[in-house]
């Protein structure tokens, strides 16, 4: 199964602390997942899980932008 996550709210109180605690679990699991965010901040978080993809988003979540403009290549992944 191929999983998409949204990491954007990673270094966020609440959604940020539950996805940091659960990440390690799922990235553990036998699944392929795609993470969305901003690259440097997750790749120490993947570094020994080769089950995991990293693509760069900085577009802010909840945002007119994302609405309007949420890049093309990312929509075709997830």
């Amino acid at each position: 199964m191929n999983i998409t996550i949204d990491c954007r709210f990673l270094n966020t109180s609440g959604i940020g602390v539950y996805l940091r605690e659960c990440l390690p679990y799922f990235l553990d699991s036998p699944h392929s997942f795609v993470l969305l965010g901003e690259t440097e901040r997750l790749r120490p978080l993947v570094k020994d899980h080769r089950n995991s993809e990293l693509i760069a988003c900085t577009v802010k979540p909840f945002s007119i932008a994302e609405l309007l403009v949420f890049p093309r290549h990312i929509k075709k992944i997830i």
